[in-house]
């Protein structure tokens, strides 16, 4: 692999952004002053920028597939020396986030020196020592021995924090308890009083060496003395150069944090020069970004550690807000008052832009801006596991345009481009919002369509009529117009595969199978599932002509007083039968219906019908009657449902009290918010809301205290076992109680014994349905039973 950056590597985030020029984005990695590395799940270099070669002290064609000398750790910073044979002078912070590089989950790291090249005196000290995780000391290197001794201090059976102050011991522990329960490395200043009084400052790389079970068997402390520094801070005049030169900007403020002093990084970082900012306080140039708490999180960190460091979004002078690194010291006299604070600013811009585009890139298509392969197959693996936890279907639509070839080498690549443009305009039209259209590469796309929980062939099948329906009028581009078909195959899990690789290639052949059968057609991976989509289709046609034709009428079934027995209202029941496929059973062609859309008309007859007919029933004398109709999800997004139900309730006469909606608690879940919305229209209108299958779904109690409802109706399967089952009764009991405490009905269906229908009236269920009563009837039929209990009752 060469060290270029493929821009099609890298995916991570999904928001959306422009996909930037190669050569930009190129130059962008190449001349950053960070080192850039991407590393495999085996810790090997698979890229590196110019500035990563230089820290690893390698050549670019030596430094890929080496190791990195690091274990990633996403979210945290890491000390490494990627040079070991080398001095502490050569260790790095690395910092890591997780990407995708061509189709494989990497890490991306960004390396900075942790001890500056430039400022690093040869004559500065290093010492090295062997600790136990409580600070004991094991060994110590020459150096510091001879420095030990020199200050009468015997490193026998002692421990590290007595060479320290106290505030230094602190510090030297919390960054010993960071190694025991979060990192393996980590960076602590202490000072060190010398046999001739001398203040040595020394940074103190640790490294933790763990057992077998993950716990620190014992530590190793690299000290480098850090003296050029402690002199910047405690004589600035005599440091002027230095800090006026430095890359990182560099901002002094009194004790009581009014600006003293800023460098000329500062200024070129954040646009305002030192007349500008100072005497000013602090805070000036901070962004809202952050929270009062974020800032006295920081303020007490510097208070009792000394040093607080992380991001921080700031403020130019131009007003736009920049992310920055930020390192915040505070400065003390001999007498341990702080008399400054000294604040270190690192733009840090470039680096999450090549972040953030690195994810974004690889995740679009650079043509079409669809998802791109690589986030395809994740979308679809994410889909998968999904489906497994919840027992869905997914379906994977694999498409490949006919006589594109000949296209595009006729008419050249840049019409084939805005050809493919247009294809997936198309595309992306109708896509519902849970749908994932990718360009897959040349002319070949995919769709994802996932979460189904009725049978996918209805869904799979409907989806690849509508796109082959895309490609029935021409491309118009420039003067010409050019007229494409399409093959598709599809593969469903679980039934043609259980992974991703496995469905992405059943789909794949079954696009090649719909090549040889002649083009511009779709086809099942499975013979048998292309057998049903032809069924289903023909079935379509069918139901298309089923309300002209007068083929569907309704049923209905009695809901009774659980004290009395007596009918108070019934449920409408939508039944088909075709003269060529005789009577087709709900759950078959409803679940068609609703892919297809067709529920809308049929619910719209529904709904008038049934008001008609209970209308006619009142006018016979059976005025107190109610009637209950379904609402599917397809009328329930429809803006028009109030309209419909206005309509058919003028039309009739029917009065609106008269009239039940029922919704299902998992339907009612779904999108809670426009739902209520809809549900207070109705309710205006006078018209009652059930909540059928209760118990089935997740909704809360504050749903049922928000939502325009009026009856709750207790699912079939708990009242299955009622009887004999005390949890289910316990379900029950619970239920009727929530629904009177909440002053609904509360009705039980799936009653079928006498049993069950004395149980849930001992404990006061409002009213009961189900076949102990009455199966579901037609009109005249339920005619009859109103006469007969009119007679009995009379």
């Amino acid at each position: 692999m060469t060290n270029r950056v493929d821009q099609q590597a890298f995916s991570g985030d999904t928001e959306k952004l422009r996909v930037i020029d190669p050569v930009f984005f190129q130059t962008l990695v190449d001349q950053s002053l960070d080192g850039i590395i991407v590393i495999d799940n085996f810790q090997r270099i698979i890229f590196a920028n110019p500035a990563a070669i230089a820290l690893y002290n390698q050549t670019p064609s030596n430094i890929i597939g080496s190791n990195c000398g690091f274990v990633p750790d996403p979210g945290r910073c890491i000390i490494f020396n990627p040079q070991p044979t080398h001095n502490i002078s050569s260790m790095v912070e690395a910092r890591t986030t997780e990407i995708i590089w061509d189709g494989q989950k990497v890490t991306m790291s960004t390396l900075r020196p942790v001890v500056d090249q430039k400022s690093t005196n040869n004559n500065d000290l290093e010492f090295y020592c062997r600790l136990k995780p409580d600070g004991t000391i094991i060994e110590v290197n020459a150096s510091f021995l001879s420095y030990l001794s020199r200050a009468g201090f015997n490193v026998s059976n002692h421990k590290i924090y007595e060479l320290f102050s106290a505030q230094d011991w602190i510090r030297f522990e919390i960054q010993m308890q960071e190694l025991r329960h979060n990192n393996v490395r980590g960076v602590v200043q202490t000072v060190l009083i010398g046999p001739d009084d001398k203040a040595l400052h020394i940074q103190w790389i640790l490294k933790a060496r763990l057992s077998s079970n993950g716990t620190v068997e014992e530590v190793e402390a690299f000290g480098h003395e850090q003296s050029r520094l402690n002199q910047l801070i405690e004589n600035l005049d005599l440091s002027t150069s230095i800090i006026q030169n430095a890359t990182e900007g560099i901002l002094l403020t009194d004790k009581k944090g009014q600006i003293v002093s800023v460098n000329k990084a500062f200024s070129n970082i954040t646009g305002y020069h030192l007349a500008e900012v100072i005497g000013k306080p602090i805070n000036f140039f901070r962004s809202n970004h952050h929270t009062d708490e974020f800032f006295e999180t920081i303020t007490r960190q510097v208070k009792d550690y000394g040093i607080w460091q992380g991001e921080m979004n700031n403020v130019r002078k131009t007003g736009e807000v920049f992310p920055s690194w930020v390192s915040i010291q505070p400065s003390k006299d001999s007498s341990g008052q702080v008399t400054n604070y000294i604040f270190y600013l690192r733009d840090i811009s470039e680096i999450k832009f090549i972040e953030t585009n690195l994810r974004q890139i690889a995740l679009q298509d650079p043509l079409t801006s669809l998802p791109n392969r690589s986030h395809f197959l994740s979308r679809l693996s994410h889909a998968l596991e999904l489906a497994r936890r919840n027992n869905q279907q997914v379906v994977v639509i694999y498409l490949d345009l006919d006589r594109f070839k000949a296209i595009n080498d006729t008419y050249g690549h840049e019409k084939g481009d805005i050809l493919l443009k247009q294809v997936s305009e198309r595309l992306t039209s109708i896509a519902r919002r849970n749908d994932t259209i990718a360009r897959m590469g040349g002319d070949e796309f995919t769709v994802l369509l996932e979460g189904t929980s009725v049978d996918s062939i209805i869904g799979a099948s409907t989806f690849a009529q509508k796109i082959l329906g895309l490609f029935n009028y021409p491309f118009r581009i420039d003067n010409h117009e050019f007229y494409v078909t399409c093959s598709i195959g599809i593969s469903l899990y679980p039934n043609d595969g259980e992974d991703v690789t496995t469905l992405m290639k059943n789909s794949d052949m079954a696009m090649y199978r719909a090549k040889e059968l002649g083009k511009n057609n779709f086809q099942f991976f499975s013979q048998e599932m292309n057998e049903r989509a032809q069924k289903q289709l023909d079935m379509e046609a069918y139901l298309r002509h089923a309300v002209e034709r007068n083929e569907l009428r309704l049923e209905y079934q009695p809901i009774v007083e659980a004290s009395t027995g007596k009918i108070c209202s019934v449920e409408a029941l939508l039944r088909w039968e075709n003269p060529d496929l005789g009577r087709v059973f709900p759950d078959v062609f409803i679940p068609l219906a609703e892919s297809t859309g067709l529920i809308i008309p049929i619910g719209d007859w529904v709904i008038f019908t049934a008001c008609e007919q209970i209308k006619a029933l009142h006018n016979a004398g059976w005025t107190d009657l109610n009637v209950s109709v379904n609402i599917s999800g397809r009328q329930l997004e429809r803006n028009s449902l109030v309209d419909t139900v206005k309509t058919a309730l003028e039309k009739t006469g029917l009065p609106p009290s008269s009239l039940t909606l029922e919704i299902t608690e998992s339907l009612l879940m779904k999108n809670i918010k426009n739902t209520r919305a809809i549900l207070q229209e109705l309710r205006l209108l006078g018209v009652g809301i059930s909540i059928d299958d209760f118990g089935t779904g997740y909704s809360s109690l504050n749903s049922l205290m928000v939502l325009p409802i009026d009856t709750l109706k207790i699912d079939k399967s708990f009242i299955l076992e009622v009887t004999s089952n005390p949890q289910n009764l316990s379900l029950v009991q619970g239920i009727i109680l929530i629904g009177h405490n909440l002053n609904l009905k509360v009705v039980a269906e799936g009653v079928e014994t006498i049993e069950q229908a004395d149980l849930l009236n001992l404990n006061n269920c409002d009213k009961l349905q189900g076949y102990y009563f009455s199966r579901p009837v037609t009109i005249t039929r339920l005619i009859e039973q109103l006469e007969k209990e009119k007679g009995r009752m009379g």
